[in-house]
């Protein structure tokens, strides 16, 4: 386990020393742009996040409680909210 989460973090490291701007997208003003930008995607965007969290929330309380499955269907959760936004980005 230990060899593979190193040499995930070496070709991690290889391939950001190649393209440096790849920090530009932590960058919040990006997100503050955005905003100003495109006020009614904004407020389309903050919605689906919203629902995207109580309403997955809400059902994964419902069926089980192990905190193991709560971590991967936060991570599912959004994997699909990302991939309705690049849509709403796009369209």
């Amino acid at each position: 386990m230990v060899i593979w989460f190193l040499s995930l973090g070496t070709i991690g490291l290889y391939y950001v020393s190649q393209d440096l701007s790849i920090f530009n997208a932590i960058n919040p003003m990006n997100a503050v742009n955005f905003v100003i930008e495109h006020p009614f995607i904004s407020f389309i965007m903050l919605a689906d996040v919203i629902l995207a969290t109580t309403g997955g929330e809400a059902a994964f309380r419902k069926t089980s409680n192990t905190k193991r499955l709560d971590f991967c269907f936060c991570c599912f959760n959004f994997k699909l909210l990302r991939s309705r936004s690049i849509f709403i980005i796009t369209s």
